[in-house]
């Protein structure tokens, strides 16, 4: 294994996306201990100046594959600015991590939480619309991925309300076409997570 070789390292140090990568590709397969033993481990070869937000962002990455929202949600609201990574697509997809924890933490508790995915929401837009370091590409997938989170919340608000046979069928009809949009986009980020959160709607 490469990583117990310390082959990833390059020098005395290990860059932070070949980190993320590996805590990545580790919470893909389940092995959230393997992952955790790995970043405590490890997290040492990052370079000083990179190293708590990296050892932040990775973290909260293993609380959500472990569903540990809460703890999730501390760690990234330390590390979703554009000062915490050299690559400012890190700090990005801590923002959308952050509206996941958000969005799961608000399926037991949508008074407290529904407003703040509102306020995040907004707040990414406009983020999105002022930023000059992310590429045009990268922008469209981004709004993709808050105009699902927000037809989610549309979807999960109107649950609660009563409903005839008809409307549940086209409920279900913008729920399946939505599942297929997404499927056949292989660029969303946390498109698994969507898929899963749209199944659960159904």
């Amino acid at each position: 294994f490469s990583v117990e070789k310390k082959l990833v390292i390059e020098g005395d140090y290990i860059v932070p996306k070949v980190f993320i990568n590996i805590v990545n590709l580790g919470c893909r397969v389940k092995e959230l201990g393997w992952t955790e033993e790995f970043i405590k481990e490890n997290g040492a070869y990052l370079r000083e100046e990179h190293r708590e937000n990296t050892t932040l962002f990775c973290e909260a990455t293993v609380a959500i594959s472990g569903k540990k929202f809460d703890v999730a949600r501390s760690k990234l609201k330390k590390v979703e600015n554009d000062n915490a990574f050299d690559n400012v697509f890190w700090s990005v997809l801590a923002k959308c991590m952050l509206l996941q924890c958000y969005y799961e933490l608000g399926e037991n508790d949508s008074n407290s939480f529904d407003s703040l995915i509102d306020s995040l929401i907004a707040s990414f837009i406009q983020y999105l619309r002022r930023n000059d370091k992310l590429a045009k590409s990268q922008k469209i997938i981004l709004r993709l991925f808050i105009k699902y989170v927000q037809t989610m919340m549309q979807i999960r608000r109107e649950k609660g309300i009563m409903k005839d046979k008809k409307d549940k069928v086209l409920e279900k009809e913008k729920i399946d076409a939505l599942i297929q949009e997404i499927d056949n986009n292989q660029s969303i980020p946390f498109r698994d997570w969507l898929l899963e959160k749209l199944e659960e709607l159904k």
